[in-house]
């Protein structure tokens, strides 16, 4: 751990890598977006597959912040760390 200082200001921080794997879910977007039809669709694969992956039952729902929904240039991306 380091700290630095500058004046009056001192912070404490160190630093640390790690290797994640992401499972992604994509749909294409246009200029106007993407059809909320494929976008749930694709949600809901994603839920599925992410229940599967760590033995939950169909009653099971992630927290608000397990899966997230990016919207990019030409595609919205539906990600979730894959964990071991």
């Amino acid at each position: 751990m380091r700290t630095a200082s500058g004046g009056t200001l001192m912070a404490t921080y160190s630093r640390r890598e790690r290797a994640v794997e992401y499972v992604e879910y994509t749909v294409p977007a246009g200029i106007l977006g993407a059809c909320w039809t494929d976008v749930s669709l694709a949600l809901d694969a994603a839920i599925d597959n992410l229940r599967k992956l760590e033995g939950h039952d169909v009653e099971w729902e992630p927290s608000a912040d397990r899966i997230r929904v990016l919207p990019m240039d030409d595609e919205i991306v539906i990600r979730f760390e894959k964990r071991s």
